[in-house]
């Protein structure tokens, strides 16, 4: 799992640096929209990029000869935490609906009310899966439809595990 993760560490960090530069050259004269969607990609997209470190750490810090249910707990985190990268991406999906957005629009009223249609319409839909995208809903039928194929199976079954680490850790009284 590592090597694609790196991969991806690696592109987005090129892609935020580069949106940055944007941003730098853009500063002065850019649509206020524009500016505020590309900045707001690049901080969520920074987010979700620190995520993708912290999984890569785990990795690396996994070690088959430890105890056995810290190993499981560490690799079942590992897969769960998969799901807040997908909530935050659909989280910034309206971003997208604002980025082109210029001053002149506002002098037509149907372009306007477009827009603003358009981009309610992205943002509701994102904050509902941002707050219904976990484990409970995983057998409802628009999480499997947006959430389908063997992957999601393991990040599925790795939540269950999770559940069950916690579970056992709860279960065995303390020795100190």
């Amino acid at each position: 799992m590592a090597p694609i993760k790196i991969l991806v560490i690696i592109g987005s960090l090129l892609w935020v640096t580069f949106l940055g530069i944007v941003l730098y050259n853009t500063y002065a004269y850019a649509s206020p929209f524009f500016w505020f969607s590309i900045a707001t990609h690049a901080v969520t997209l920074t987010i979700v990029t620190g995520i993708y470190i912290y999984q890569v750490i785990l990795i690396y810090q996994t070690d088959l000869s430890e105890a056995l249910l810290k190993t499981q707990y560490r690799l079942a985190y590992l897969k769960s935490s998969t799901l807040w990268i997908y909530k935050l991406m659909f989280l910034h999906a309206p971003v997208w609906t604002t980025f082109s957005i210029q001053q002149k629009m506002f002098s037509n009223p149907a372009w306007l009310t477009a827009q603003v249609i358009v981009t309610f319409i992205f943002l509701a839909v994102a904050f509902w899966l941002f707050c219904n995208i976990k484990y409970e809903n995983r057998n409802k039928k628009w999480f499997q439809f947006i959430f389908s194929g063997k992957d999601w199976y393991f990040v599925i079954k790795s939540i269950e595990m999770l559940k069950q680490v916690k579970g056992y850790r709860n279960a065995i009284p303390d020795p100190a």
